[in-house]
Protein backbone atom coordinates (compact mmCIF):
# COMPACT_ATOMS: atom_id res chain seq x y z
CA UNK A 1 0.00 0.00 0.00
CA UNK A 2 1.34 3.66 -1.17
CA UNK A 3 3.17 4.75 2.26
CA UNK A 4 1.20 8.11 1.96
CA UNK A 5 -1.92 6.18 2.10
CA UNK A 6 -0.92 4.64 5.28
CA UNK A 7 -0.17 7.82 6.63
CA UNK A 8 -3.73 9.20 5.73
CA UNK A 9 -5.07 6.22 7.92
CA UNK A 10 -3.06 6.47 10.56
CA UNK A 11 -3.65 10.26 11.01
CA UNK A 12 -7.49 9.71 10.50
CA UNK A 13 -6.66 7.05 13.46
CA UNK A 14 -4.69 8.89 15.92
CA UNK A 15 -7.94 11.59 15.63
CA UNK A 16 -9.49 9.41 18.00
CA UNK A 17 -7.18 10.67 20.56
CA UNK A 18 -6.86 14.13 20.23
CA UNK A 19 -10.07 15.84 17.95
CA UNK A 20 -12.48 15.77 21.62
CA UNK A 21 -13.42 19.33 22.38
CA UNK A 22 -13.11 20.27 26.15
CA UNK A 23 -15.17 23.03 27.63
CA UNK A 24 -14.08 26.53 27.60
CA UNK A 25 -13.71 28.31 30.40
CA UNK A 26 -15.71 31.32 30.38
CA UNK A 27 -14.48 34.16 28.16
CA UNK A 28 -12.29 31.68 25.86
CA UNK A 29 -13.65 30.19 22.58
CA UNK A 30 -13.85 26.49 22.62
CA UNK A 31 -10.29 25.39 21.23
CA UNK A 32 -10.83 22.89 18.40
CA UNK A 33 -8.50 20.02 19.54
CA UNK A 34 -7.80 19.27 23.33
CA UNK A 35 -4.55 19.84 24.20
CA UNK A 36 -2.06 16.72 25.24
CA UNK A 37 0.45 16.58 27.89
CA UNK A 38 3.18 18.81 26.04
CA UNK A 39 6.14 17.02 24.40
CA UNK A 40 9.29 18.46 21.91
CA UNK A 41 9.79 17.18 18.28
CA UNK A 42 12.55 14.79 18.24
CA UNK A 43 13.57 14.35 14.79
CA UNK A 44 12.08 15.86 11.82
CA UNK A 45 8.96 15.36 9.66
CA UNK A 46 9.76 14.14 6.59
CA UNK A 47 7.70 12.12 3.84
CA UNK A 48 9.34 9.05 5.52
CA UNK A 49 8.07 9.19 8.39
CA UNK A 50 5.16 10.94 8.24
CA UNK A 51 2.84 8.54 9.33
CA UNK A 52 3.87 9.08 12.95
CA UNK A 53 2.53 12.39 13.15
CA UNK A 54 1.22 13.77 15.84
CA UNK A 55 -0.26 16.35 18.02
CA UNK A 56 2.67 17.18 20.45
CA UNK A 57 0.80 20.40 22.07
CA UNK A 58 -1.63 23.93 22.15
CA UNK A 59 -0.38 26.93 22.52
CA UNK A 60 -3.53 28.95 24.49
CA UNK A 61 -4.11 32.52 25.21
CA UNK A 62 -4.40 33.96 28.56
CA UNK A 63 -8.26 35.01 29.63
CA UNK A 64 -10.55 35.90 25.95
CA UNK A 65 -8.94 34.22 22.87
CA UNK A 66 -8.88 36.01 19.69
CA UNK A 67 -7.74 35.07 15.95
CA UNK A 68 -3.77 35.58 16.43
CA UNK A 69 -3.40 38.00 12.98
CA UNK A 70 0.55 38.04 12.74
CA UNK A 71 3.12 35.88 13.72
CA UNK A 72 6.90 35.11 13.70
CA UNK A 73 9.27 32.61 14.78
CA UNK A 74 12.74 33.12 16.17
CA UNK A 75 15.41 31.91 13.88
CA UNK A 76 16.53 29.16 16.09
CA UNK A 77 12.63 28.53 15.88
CA UNK A 78 12.15 28.01 19.86
CA UNK A 79 10.21 30.96 19.88
CA UNK A 80 6.55 32.22 18.83
CA UNK A 81 5.30 35.62 18.79
CA UNK A 82 1.94 36.80 17.55
CA UNK A 83 -0.53 39.46 17.59
CA UNK A 84 -4.55 38.59 19.18
CA UNK A 85 -6.73 41.76 19.14
CA UNK A 86 -5.53 43.37 22.35
CA UNK A 87 -2.05 42.14 23.13
CA UNK A 88 1.48 40.71 22.20
CA UNK A 89 1.79 37.35 22.87
CA UNK A 90 5.39 34.77 23.09
CA UNK A 91 5.24 31.23 23.72
CA UNK A 92 8.43 29.22 23.95
CA UNK A 93 7.89 26.33 21.65
CA UNK A 94 10.53 23.43 23.60
CA UNK A 95 8.17 23.81 26.36
CA UNK A 96 4.71 25.13 25.47
CA UNK A 97 5.58 27.85 28.11
CA UNK A 98 4.45 31.70 27.83
CA UNK A 99 7.01 33.93 27.69
CA UNK A 100 5.26 37.22 27.79
CA UNK A 101 2.16 39.20 26.72
CA UNK A 102 1.76 42.94 26.59
CA UNK A 103 -0.41 45.56 24.92
CA UNK A 104 -0.46 45.14 21.24
CA UNK A 105 -0.87 48.84 20.55
CA UNK A 106 -1.84 49.22 17.00
CA UNK A 107 1.03 46.59 15.47
CA UNK A 108 0.56 44.98 12.48
CA UNK A 109 3.62 42.58 11.75
CA UNK A 110 5.92 41.53 13.09
CA UNK A 111 9.63 40.37 12.69
CA UNK A 112 12.58 38.18 13.76
CA UNK A 113 16.27 39.67 13.20
CA UNK A 114 19.24 37.21 12.92
CA UNK A 115 19.85 38.35 16.11
CA UNK A 116 16.65 37.54 17.88
CA UNK A 117 15.82 41.34 18.37
CA UNK A 118 12.22 41.52 17.96
CA UNK A 119 10.63 44.59 15.65
CA UNK A 120 6.86 45.75 15.64
CA UNK A 121 5.44 47.91 12.59
CA UNK A 122 2.28 49.52 12.56
CA UNK A 123 0.03 51.01 9.60
CA UNK A 124 2.08 54.29 9.52
CA UNK A 125 5.46 52.90 9.71
CA UNK A 126 6.28 53.26 13.22
CA UNK A 127 8.70 50.55 14.11
CA UNK A 128 9.41 49.40 17.80
CA UNK A 129 12.17 47.37 18.89
CA UNK A 130 10.93 45.29 21.40
CA UNK A 131 12.85 43.23 24.17
CA UNK A 132 12.26 40.01 23.05
CA UNK A 133 11.76 38.51 26.54
CA UNK A 134 9.54 40.75 28.31
CA UNK A 135 8.01 42.72 25.38
CA UNK A 136 8.82 45.96 26.35
CA UNK A 137 9.64 48.71 23.88
CA UNK A 138 13.42 48.90 23.76
CA UNK A 139 13.08 52.10 20.98
CA UNK A 140 11.12 53.15 18.44
CA UNK A 141 11.51 55.25 15.23
CA UNK A 142 8.93 56.49 12.26
CA UNK A 143 9.82 54.18 9.34
CA UNK A 144 8.30 56.45 6.34
CA UNK A 145 6.15 59.40 5.93
CA UNK A 146 3.65 58.25 3.32
CA UNK A 147 3.39 54.34 3.87
CA UNK A 148 2.00 52.72 1.47
CA UNK A 149 1.68 49.13 3.03
CA UNK A 150 3.93 47.44 1.44
CA UNK A 151 7.21 46.68 2.83
CA UNK A 152 10.10 44.08 2.51
CA UNK A 153 12.39 42.98 5.01
CA UNK A 154 15.81 41.43 4.87
CA UNK A 155 16.01 38.94 8.13
CA UNK A 156 19.73 37.96 7.32
CA UNK A 157 20.95 41.73 7.02
CA UNK A 158 18.74 43.21 9.67
CA UNK A 159 17.47 46.08 7.22
CA UNK A 160 13.32 46.61 6.36
CA UNK A 161 12.29 48.71 3.09
CA UNK A 162 9.51 50.70 3.16
CA UNK A 163 7.08 52.01 0.18
CA UNK A 164 5.04 54.86 0.07
CA UNK A 165 2.34 56.05 -1.27
CA UNK A 166 4.63 58.63 -3.23
CA UNK A 167 6.49 56.59 -4.60
CA UNK A 168 9.53 56.32 -2.56
CA UNK A 169 11.52 54.00 -0.71
CA UNK A 170 13.67 54.10 2.40
CA UNK A 171 15.74 51.55 3.61
CA UNK A 172 16.86 51.47 7.16
CA UNK A 173 19.09 49.36 9.44
CA UNK A 174 17.37 48.53 12.35
CA UNK A 175 20.52 47.23 14.18
CA UNK A 176 21.64 50.82 13.95
CA UNK A 177 18.22 52.50 14.14
CA UNK A 178 19.09 54.55 11.23
CA UNK A 179 17.82 55.51 7.75
CA UNK A 180 20.34 54.11 5.28
CA UNK A 181 18.81 55.86 1.46
CA UNK A 182 15.65 57.22 0.45
CA UNK A 183 15.12 56.05 -3.62
CA UNK A 184 12.32 57.66 -6.15
CA UNK A 185 11.52 54.38 -6.83
CA UNK A 186 7.74 54.97 -8.81
CA UNK A 187 5.80 57.68 -10.21
CA UNK A 188 2.56 55.75 -8.16
CA UNK A 189 2.41 54.17 -5.17
CA UNK A 190 4.48 51.23 -4.27
CA UNK A 191 2.44 48.44 -3.89
CA UNK A 192 5.62 45.39 -3.75
CA UNK A 193 8.83 45.01 -2.96
CA UNK A 194 11.80 42.85 -2.29
CA UNK A 195 15.26 42.18 -1.53
CA UNK A 196 17.54 39.72 -2.78
CA UNK A 197 18.69 36.60 -1.25
CA UNK A 198 22.26 38.79 -0.61
CA UNK A 199 20.76 41.41 0.46
CA UNK A 200 22.38 43.48 -2.62
CA UNK A 201 19.59 44.49 -4.91
CA UNK A 202 15.83 45.55 -4.18
CA UNK A 203 13.48 45.01 -6.42
CA UNK A 204 10.15 47.20 -6.53
CA UNK A 205 6.96 47.86 -8.04
CA UNK A 206 4.41 50.03 -8.29
CA UNK A 207 0.97 51.55 -9.35
CA UNK A 208 2.61 52.94 -12.60
CA UNK A 209 2.87 49.58 -14.19
CA UNK A 210 6.39 49.15 -13.95
CA UNK A 211 9.06 46.85 -11.85
CA UNK A 212 12.55 48.37 -11.10
CA UNK A 213 15.68 47.16 -9.53
CA UNK A 214 18.03 48.88 -7.53
CA UNK A 215 20.77 48.74 -6.12
CA UNK A 216 20.01 50.37 -3.30
CA UNK A 217 23.47 50.93 -1.31
CA UNK A 218 24.70 53.25 -4.05
CA UNK A 219 21.35 54.79 -4.84
CA UNK A 220 21.17 53.35 -8.72
CA UNK A 221 18.60 52.03 -10.96
CA UNK A 222 19.82 48.80 -12.48
CA UNK A 223 17.04 47.54 -14.31
CA UNK A 224 13.33 48.10 -15.45
CA UNK A 225 10.26 46.18 -16.48
CA UNK A 226 6.63 47.88 -17.96
CA UNK A 227 4.07 45.33 -16.44
CA UNK A 228 1.67 44.59 -19.01
CA UNK A 229 -0.91 42.07 -16.75
CA UNK A 230 -2.75 42.58 -13.50
CA UNK A 231 -1.44 45.27 -10.81
CA UNK A 232 1.66 43.89 -8.95
CA UNK A 233 0.78 43.03 -5.66
CA UNK A 234 3.90 40.54 -3.94
CA UNK A 235 7.09 39.85 -5.25
CA UNK A 236 10.08 37.71 -4.11
CA UNK A 237 13.31 36.76 -5.54
CA UNK A 238 13.66 32.95 -6.34
CA UNK A 239 16.42 31.42 -4.11
CA UNK A 240 19.34 31.51 -6.30
CA UNK A 241 18.64 35.09 -7.10
CA UNK A 242 18.48 35.00 -10.87
CA UNK A 243 14.62 35.57 -11.17
CA UNK A 244 12.29 37.70 -9.67
CA UNK A 245 8.65 36.90 -8.66
CA UNK A 246 5.89 39.34 -9.59
CA UNK A 247 2.28 38.08 -8.52
CA UNK A 248 -0.87 39.71 -9.63
CA UNK A 249 -4.62 38.59 -9.62
CA UNK A 250 -3.52 37.65 -13.21
CA UNK A 251 -0.82 35.16 -12.17
CA UNK A 252 2.99 35.52 -11.96
CA UNK A 253 5.20 37.51 -14.45
CA UNK A 254 8.55 36.21 -13.87
CA UNK A 255 11.96 38.52 -14.88
CA UNK A 256 15.55 38.15 -14.66
CA UNK A 257 17.43 40.63 -13.03
CA UNK A 258 19.79 40.53 -16.20
CA UNK A 259 16.81 40.70 -18.41
CA UNK A 260 15.05 44.41 -19.49
CA UNK A 261 12.44 43.01 -21.79
CA UNK A 262 9.38 41.32 -21.50
CA UNK A 263 8.65 38.92 -17.95
CA UNK A 264 7.12 35.58 -18.76
CA UNK A 265 3.70 35.31 -17.36
CA UNK A 266 2.57 32.21 -15.55
CA UNK A 267 -1.35 32.15 -15.35
CA UNK A 268 -2.94 31.15 -12.27
CA UNK A 269 -7.12 30.91 -11.80
CA UNK A 270 -9.28 31.67 -8.77
CA UNK A 271 -7.78 35.16 -7.80
CA UNK A 272 -3.88 34.46 -9.38
CA UNK A 273 -1.09 35.34 -6.86
CA UNK A 274 -1.97 38.66 -5.07
CA UNK A 275 -2.10 36.58 -1.27
CA UNK A 276 0.82 33.63 -1.27
CA UNK A 277 4.00 33.99 -3.57
CA UNK A 278 7.11 31.90 -2.40
CA UNK A 279 9.35 30.01 -3.63
CA UNK A 280 10.97 26.58 -2.25
CA UNK A 281 13.84 26.32 -0.28
CA UNK A 282 15.75 25.22 -3.29
CA UNK A 283 14.18 26.80 -6.17
CA UNK A 284 12.61 23.94 -7.73
CA UNK A 285 9.08 25.07 -6.98
CA UNK A 286 7.13 28.11 -6.91
CA UNK A 287 3.80 28.50 -5.18
CA UNK A 288 0.98 31.69 -5.94
CA UNK A 289 -2.43 31.86 -4.48
CA UNK A 290 -5.08 34.37 -3.88
CA UNK A 291 -7.09 34.70 -0.43
CA UNK A 292 -9.94 33.32 -1.26
CA UNK A 293 -9.95 31.09 -4.07
CA UNK A 294 -7.21 28.24 -5.11
CA UNK A 295 -3.18 27.87 -5.12
CA UNK A 296 -1.52 26.98 -7.99
CA UNK A 297 2.61 25.40 -7.99
CA UNK A 298 4.71 25.52 -10.49
CA UNK A 299 7.64 23.35 -11.70
CA UNK A 300 9.97 25.15 -12.39
CA UNK A 301 12.22 22.86 -14.10
CA UNK A 302 9.11 21.74 -16.29
CA UNK A 303 7.66 25.33 -16.62
CA UNK A 304 4.02 24.80 -15.89
CA UNK A 305 1.72 23.95 -13.59
CA UNK A 306 1.33 21.02 -11.69
CA UNK A 307 -2.40 19.35 -12.70
CA UNK A 308 -2.69 17.24 -9.40
CA UNK A 309 -2.17 20.28 -7.24
CA UNK A 310 -5.45 21.52 -8.57
CA UNK A 311 -6.90 20.69 -5.45
CA UNK A 312 -5.77 23.15 -3.40
CA UNK A 313 -8.89 25.31 -2.89
CA UNK A 314 -11.08 27.21 -0.25
CA UNK A 315 -10.97 30.24 1.42
CA UNK A 316 -8.16 32.23 3.46
CA UNK A 317 -5.56 30.06 2.37
CA UNK A 318 -2.29 29.40 3.20
CA UNK A 319 0.54 27.18 2.93
CA UNK A 320 4.08 26.61 3.39
CA UNK A 321 7.18 24.23 2.74
CA UNK A 322 9.31 22.10 4.51
CA UNK A 323 12.55 23.23 4.79
CA UNK A 324 14.42 20.95 2.58
CA UNK A 325 11.42 21.69 0.10
CA UNK A 326 10.21 18.20 -0.59
CA UNK A 327 6.96 18.41 1.39
CA UNK A 328 4.19 20.98 1.40
CA UNK A 329 1.75 21.89 4.00
CA UNK A 330 -1.74 23.89 2.70
CA UNK A 331 -4.62 24.90 5.24
CA UNK A 332 -8.30 26.77 3.93
CA UNK A 333 -10.45 28.16 6.65
CA UNK A 334 -12.77 25.52 7.28
CA UNK A 335 -11.98 22.70 4.62
CA UNK A 336 -8.47 20.67 4.84
CA UNK A 337 -5.11 20.62 6.73
CA UNK A 338 -2.99 18.32 4.12
CA UNK A 339 0.59 17.35 3.70
CA UNK A 340 1.98 17.04 0.06
CA UNK A 341 4.56 15.03 -1.10
CA UNK A 342 6.66 16.97 -3.77
CA UNK A 343 9.19 14.29 -4.70
CA UNK A 344 6.46 11.46 -6.48
CA UNK A 345 6.23 13.06 -9.69
CA UNK A 346 4.62 15.92 -11.04
CA UNK A 347 1.06 14.39 -11.63
CA UNK A 348 0.82 11.92 -8.83
CA UNK A 349 2.01 14.12 -5.93
CA UNK A 350 0.71 12.39 -2.94
CA UNK A 351 -1.75 14.15 -0.19
CA UNK A 352 -2.77 13.39 3.09
CA UNK A 353 -4.82 14.83 5.20
CA UNK A 354 -4.20 16.11 9.33
CA UNK A 355 -7.60 14.95 11.29
CA UNK A 356 -8.78 18.65 10.96
CA UNK A 357 -11.18 18.57 8.20
CA UNK A 358 -13.90 21.02 8.50
CA UNK A 359 -11.97 22.74 11.14
CA UNK A 360 -11.24 26.64 11.72
CA UNK A 361 -7.50 26.85 10.53
CA UNK A 362 -6.56 29.69 8.76
CA UNK A 363 -3.12 30.02 8.59
CA UNK A 364 0.61 27.49 9.06
CA UNK A 365 4.01 27.46 9.66
CA UNK A 366 6.43 24.80 8.94
CA UNK A 367 9.38 25.83 11.04
CA UNK A 368 12.94 25.46 10.70
CA UNK A 369 13.43 22.84 12.55
CA UNK A 370 10.55 20.87 11.19
CA UNK A 371 7.40 21.37 13.78
CA UNK A 372 4.74 22.35 11.70
CA UNK A 373 2.22 25.03 13.49
CA UNK A 374 -1.39 25.25 13.36
CA UNK A 375 -3.37 29.06 13.89
CA UNK A 376 -6.95 27.87 15.02
CA UNK A 377 -9.36 30.79 13.69
CA UNK A 378 -10.41 30.77 17.66
CA UNK A 379 -7.30 31.05 18.77
CA UNK A 380 -4.90 28.60 19.92
CA UNK A 381 -1.77 27.38 18.31
CA UNK A 382 -1.38 23.30 17.45
CA UNK A 383 2.00 22.06 17.25
CA UNK A 384 2.51 18.89 15.50
CA UNK A 385 5.56 16.86 14.97
CA UNK A 386 7.41 13.81 15.54
CA UNK A 387 7.50 13.13 18.92
CA UNK A 388 8.48 10.08 21.12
Amino acid sequence: MNRWIVAALLLLLSACGVSTTTPAPPGRNPPTLEAPAWSDAVQPLTADNAASIRLLGRLDQPETSSTLFDHAVSPDASRLVALSNDEVLSWDLLTGQPVFRTARASFTRLFYAATAELYAVDPAANVSILDAETGSQISAFAGHASYAGALAFDAANDRIAFGGEDGSVTVWSLSDRRALIALTAHSAPVTALGFSPDGALLATAGGDSAARLWDWQNGELVNELALTVGAPQRLTFAPTGDLIAIGSSAGVSLWSPDDSGAARLLLAGNGGATHILRWSPDGTFLLGGARAGGLTLWDMAAGQAIDAFSEAQGSQISADFSPDGMMLLTSALGGSVALWNLTVGQQTMARAELPLSGQPIYAVEWTDDSRLLLFDATGPVYVWGIGL
